[in-house]
């Protein structure tokens, strides 16, 4: 159950971090809250298997701890991705523009 609230939280937190950076001119509308979503059940899946090892009991599941940890990463994660991916995919489209229009004559002539 806590599975399904750890989704729900992280696309929440990911839809608004791809709505406060608004990347919305060079990317799809759903990349940012999908990766952000994963990465959430990624930390989730991992943080849950490492309850099981006595070294980490600081995470169970009513402590807060877990939750806090789970903000973090995910806002951190889809931030980080809807400030830059826009940036890089940018460049790269004005580097492969400047490649295709110095590419010489075409081969069909």
């Amino acid at each position: 159950m806590e599975l399904l609230f750890a989704g729900i939280y992280s696309l929440a937190i990911a839809l608004a971090a791809s709505a406060l950076a608004k990347p919305r001119e060079t990317m799809g509308k759903a990349l940012i809250p999908a990766i952000g979503t994963a990465s959430g059940l990624a930390y989730w899946v991992i943080a849950t298997w490492l309850l099981k090892l006595p070294a980490f009991t600081w995470l169970a599941y009513d402590r807060g701890l877990i939750w806090v940890l789970l903000v973090v990463i995910v806002a951190a994660v889809s931030l980080s991705l809807a400030l830059t991916l826009p940036k890089q995919r940018k460049a790269s489209d004005d580097e492969l523009l400047d490649r295709l229009s110095h590419a010489g004559r075409s081969v069909l002539q």
